[in-house]
C-alpha cells in the first residue's frame, strides 16, 4: 500500500475498534449491524490483499496520480529544509521561491506540474553553496521522482498493472468501499447520540493524518470540449452548500474544503452550455475531475 492507502486503512482499523468499545450503545441502533459487519469483512480483505501485495512485487506499477503525489511530496521534504536554510542565510527571495504547499505541484495538469518541479530543482541546484543542508543525492532523489512521473503521464490515467495473484489491485476500490461504511457509522452516531462520546470518537478516529493533506478537497478541471483548451472564464457551484469557486488561470477550480462521498455541481462559462456532474470525493485526499465544455 501506498502511505495515503496506509493512512486510510488505519482509520477503518481505528473505527473498527470503537465498534468493539462503544458495543452497548450502537447495538441499539438497529442499522448499525449491518454496517459494522461490512466494516469487518471489508478490513478482512484488505488484510489479505496487503499480506499479498507485501510477497508480490512483480511488475508493480503505480497510478499517474500516485507518481504525481510521489514527486510533490519529496519535493516538499527538501524545500521544507531548503526554506528553513535560505531564511538563515537572510536570503528571503530563494525562500520565497521554494515556498509551495503540495497541492503547487498536484492540483494542475501534469505538464505544468513537470514544469514546476524542475523549476524547483533548478533553484535547488542553483543555490546549494547557500542550501548546504541539500545534497547532491537529495536533487537526484527529486529528479528519479520526476522522470517516473514524466515517463507516466502520456499513458492512460491507470498504468498497466501486474495481476496480483490474489488482486491486489482491488485495494483501491476495498478502500473505497471501507470509506463508505466509516461514512454510515458516523452518521449513525451523530443521528442517534448526537454530541455524545461516541460520535465525538468516531470523528476523531476517521480523521487521516497525511503529509500535506488534512482535509478532502477537489480539482476540476474545465476544458473547451472543441479544443480542449482550459475555460478560465468557468465557476463550478456544489449544489449541497451552493458554495461557488472560480476557474484560474489554468482552468481548474478548486474547493479546498470537501465533504466526502458522492457531491454533485453545476459547472458554467459564459458562451458554454452549463453542465452538472457528480464527483466521487475521496476521504483524506485530493480528487481530480475534468468536465469539457460544449459552446452554445
Amino acid at each position: 500500500m501506498t502511505s495515503r492507502q496506509e493512512a486510510r486503512f488505519a482509520a477503518g482499523k481505528r473505527i473498527q475498534q470503537l465498534t468493539v468499545n462503544y458495543a452497548t450503545q450502537l447495538a441499539t441502533i438497529a442499522e448499525a449491524a449491518i454496517e459494522i459487519s461490512d466494516l469487518n469483512n471489508c478490513i478482512t480483505k484488505l488484510e489479505v490483499a496487503q499480506t499479498t501485495q507485501a510477497t508480490d512485487t512483480t511488475g508493480k506499477s503505480e497510478t499517474k496520480a500516485a507518481l504525481k503525489t510521489t514527486m510533490a511530496e519529496t519535493i516538499i521534504i527538501y524545500t521544507g529544509r531548503a526554506v528553513v536554510k535560505a531564511k538563515r542565510a537572510g536570503n528571503t527571495a530563494l525562500a520565497t521561491q521554494l515556498d509551495h504547499p503540495e497541492k503547487y505541484y498536484v492540483q494542475t495538469d501534469a505538464t505544468t506540474s513537470v514544469a514546476r518541479a524542475n523549476a524547483t530543482v533548478k533553484a535547488l541546484e542553483d543555490n546549494l553553496a547557500t542550501l548546504t543542508n541539500i545534497t547532491a543525492a537529495n536533487i537526484a532523489e527529486i529528479k528519479a521522482t520526476i522522470t517516473a512521473f514524466s515517463e507516466a503521464k502520456e499513458q492512460p490515467a491507470i498504468a498497466n498493472q501486474h495481476k496480483k495473484a490474489a488482486g491486489t489491485d482491488v485495494i483501491e476500490p476495498l478502500l473505497d468501499e471501507m470509506d463508505m461504511y466509516i461514512d454510515h457509522l458516523i452518521e449513525l452516531a451523530h443521528s442517534y447520540f448526537p454530541k455524545s462520546e461516541l460520535a465525538k470518537a468516531m470523528d476523531l478516529a476517521a480523521k487521516q493524518i497525511i503529509a500535506g493533506t488534512r482535509h478532502n478537497s477537489l480539482s476540476i478541471h474545465i476544458l473547451d470540449a472543441a479544443t480542449q483548451a482550459p475555460v478560465t472564464t468557468a465557476h463550478a457551484t456544489l449544489t449541497s452548500t451552493l458554495k461557488t469557486e472560480p476557474a484560474d488561470a489554468t482552468g481548474v477550480a478548486h474547493f479546498e474544503k470537501i465533504a466526502a462521498g458522492n457531491q454533485v455541481l453545476t459547472i458554467a462559462a459564459t458562451g458554454y452550455k452549463s453542465q452538472t456532474m457528480t464527483a466521487k470525493i475521496t476521504r483524506g485526499a485530493n480528487t481530480d475531475v475534468v468536465v469539457k465544455l460544449v459552446k452554445e
